[in-house]
C-alpha cells in the first residue's frame, strides 16, 4: 500500500503505573479493540510505521550541528546534558516532565519510552544551504539531514535494531535536534535570511515521514525536527519538554486538534474546535480521552441503554464513558461522545496553575466533566476528475467495513479534520460547552475554553445533534460531583 500524501505538522507559533479499575462503572459493555479496527492497524494500512503506543520503545535523538553554528564547545556540552534530561530525565530533572516521564504517566504505564541522545552529528552545510534543497531539488529539506545522520550513526555507533522494538525493520522514532535558534531569534541575528526560501518553516518544529528507498537494514521513517531552543521555552533553569511532547504525539500517530487555518491572513474558518486546552492543541496539559483511546491506553465504557454510572477522575486511572451514535463497532474510528472527569491534578497541574511561557491560556483550574464529540469515521475516496486529486465517495458503514476496502486496495482515510481546508466534511473532535447544548467551539471563534465550559453539578446535555442524526431524547446529567468522582445519568439513547 502506498503511503498517503505527507503533510507538515507545525505547532502554531506564539499564539498562544497504574492499572485500570473500571469496577465503579456499572455496565456490562466494555470496549475490546480486538473486536474492532484499531487505530494502529489502520495506520499500518496507510503505510505508516509509527512509534508503538504500548510496550517498551527506544527513541533515537540526534543533535545536529550546522557549519555556521554559533554555539561554543562548552555551550554544546551544556546543551547536550540539557537535552538528555529533556527527553529521558526524571520528572524532578525538569521544570515539568521529560518526554519519557510524561508518556509513562499519560499512558498509565502502558508506554515506556527510553532512548539515547547521540553525540553531535556535524553536518557540513550552513542552515541556509541545508534549507536550499527545498528550492533547488523540490524535496523536504530535512530528508538529506535525516539520511546522513542515520548513516553516520549506523557506521559509528550501536546497532540500529535496538531502536526497532516491534521488529518491522523501521526505527520506532527519531528526533533531530538542530543546534540553532528557531526562526524568530535566528532572523534577529541573520536579517538577510528572513523569510527566504521557506526558512521560517524549516526553523520551527514539525514531524515528518521518510518514505524514500534506503540500503539500511533498519530504516528511518517517523521523525521529528526541532530546535534545542524549545527546551528553554519556559525560561526556567530546568529543561522544558512541552514542544517535544507535542511532536512525539505525532510520532505516535496523533493529529493536531487546532485549526491550521486559524491565521490572520486566512479568510475562512478561524475557530478553535477544542478551545486550545490540550497537548495536541496548544501543547499544554495532558492528552484527552480521545487521544488515549486511539493509542489504546484506556478502555472506555460504552453505554448502550439508560443507566447511571460513577465516573472517577481521568487523571487517576483513565476512566471514560462513550455514548455511541449507533450500535458500537468497538473501534475509535467512529462517531460518538466521550466523557472524562477533568481535574487540575497530575499532568494537568502545572499548566492549569501557570500560564506556559506567560502567553498561553491556563488550563481548567476547576474539576468538571469534559464532553467531546468525536467524528473519526472512515471514508472511501476515489480519484477526482480535476486537480483536487481525490474526493470523498462515501462514509464506510462501519470501521470494520474497512477490512473489505483494505483487501480491495481502495483508498480509505479518516474523513474529518479540525482544519476546514483539510477536512472533507465535519470537525474531527470538538469540545461541547456546558453553556449551550449545541455550541461547539466551532461556533466560538477567537476564544479559548475556560472553567464555564466544564459540566458541573446539575449540568445537563439534552437533545444533542450528532452528525448522522439528531437524538432528540438523549439526556446526560451530571450529579454528586466531588474532586475525585461524579455521577453520570444517561437516558434516551437512540430514541
Amino acid at each position: 500500500m502506498k503511503l498517503k500524501n505527507l503533510f507538515l505538522c507545525l505547532c502554531l507559533p506564539f499564539l498562544f503505573s497504574c492499572q485500570f479499575n473500571m469496577n465503579s462503572l456499572k455496565t456490562s459493555v466494555d470496549v475490546s479493540q480486538k473486536d474492532g479496527l484499531t487505530y494502529q492497524t489502520f495506520r499500518k494500512y496507510l503505510g505508516y510505521h509509527d512509534l508503538p503506543s504500548t510496550g517498551n520503545s527506544k527513541m533515537l535523538v540526534i543533535p545536529v550541528v550546522f557549519s555556521d553554528c554559533s554555539l561554543s564547545e562548552q555551550e554544546l556540552k551544556t546543551e547536550h546534558e540539557f537535552l538528555e534530561k529533556t527527553f529521558f530525565g526524571k520528572s524532578e530533572d525538569t521544570y515539568w516532565e521529560s518526554v519519557s516521564s510524561f508518556y509513562q504517566k499519560s499512558s498509565y504505564n502502558n508506554l515506556n519510552i527510553t532512548g539515547k541522545v547521540s553525540d553531535y552529528f556535524y553536518y557540513n552545510k550552513t542552515i541556509y544551504e541545508a534549507n536550499k534543497v527545498y528550492i533547488d531539488e523540490k524535496i523536504e529539506p530535512t530528508y538529506p539531514i535525516l539520511l546522513n545522520a542515520i548513516n553516520w550513526y549506523n557506521q559509528n555507533y550501536d546497532d540500529l535494531s535496538e531502536f526497532d522494538s516491534d521488529g518491522d525493520s523501521y526505527i520506532d522514532s527519531v528526533w533531530l535536534i538542530y543546534m540553532e535558534d528557531y526562526y524568530s531569534d535566528y532572523f534577529n541575528e541573520h536579517p538577510e535570511y528572513q523569510d527566504v526560501n521557506n526558512l521560517a518553516d524549516f526553523l520551527w518544529a514539525y514531524t515528518y515521514w521518510y518514505d524514500r528507498p534506503s540500503d539500511l537494514k533498519i530504516k528511518p521513517f517517523s521523525y521529528s525536527w526541532g530546535s534545542y531552543q524549545f527546551s528553554h521555552d519556559a525560561k526556567k533553569s530546568l529543561p522544558d519538554a512541552h514542544t517535544f511532547i507535542h511532536e512525539t504525539g505525532h510520532l505516535l500517530g496523533l493529529d493536531d486538534y487546532y485549526n491550521y487555518d486559524y491565521t490572520a491572513s486566512f479568510s475562512g474558518d478561524r475557530t478553535k474546535p477544542i478551545g486550545g486546552l490540550d497537548m495536541m492543541d496548544l501543547n499544554i496539559l495532558d492528552h484527552c480521552s480521545y487521544s488515549k483511546f486511539l493509542l489504546n491506553w484506556i478502555k472506555p465504557t460504552v453505554v448502550g441503554e439508560d443507566e447511571e454510572l460513577t465516573l472517577n477522575a481521568f487523571q487517576n486511572n483513565g476512566e471514560a464513558i462513550i455514548v455511541p451514535v449507533s450500535s458500537w463497532s468497538g473501534s475509535p474510528l467512529d462517531e460518538y461522545l466521550i466523557l472524562e472527569l477533568y481535574t487540575p491534578t497530575g499532568l494537568n497541574e502545572e499548566d492549569s496553575t501557570n500560564s506556559y511561557c506567560n502567553r498561553y491560556p491556563k488550563g481548567f483550574d476547576k474539576c468538571g466533566v469534559k464532553i467531546y464529540h468525536v467524528d473519526s469515521r472512515l471514508g472511501l475516496f476515489t480519484l477526482a476528475n480535476n486537480s483536487s486529486g481525490i474526493q470523498l465517495a462515501s462514509y464506510l458503514s462501519s470501521p470494520n467495513a474497512a477490512y473489505d476496502a483494505m483487501k480491495n486496495d481502495y483508498y480509505i482515510d479518516i474523513v474529518n479534520s479540525n482544519t476546514p481546508s483539510f477536512s472533507y466534511d465535519k470537525k474531527l473532535i470538538t469540545l461541547l460547552s456546558s453553556t449551550n447544548v449545541n455550541v461547539y467551539y466551532a461556533n466560538r471563534p477567537y476564544s479559548n475554553a475556560d472553567n464555564t465550559d466544564l459540566y458541573k453539578d446539575g449540568a445537563k446535555l439534552k437533545g444533542y445533534t450528532f452528525h448522522q442524526y439528531k437524538d432528540k431524547d438523549l439526556t446526560i446529567e451530571i450529579d454528586n460531583m466531588s474532586f475525585d468522582s461524579c455521577s453520570i445519568k444517561i437516558s434516551g439513547i437512540g430514541k
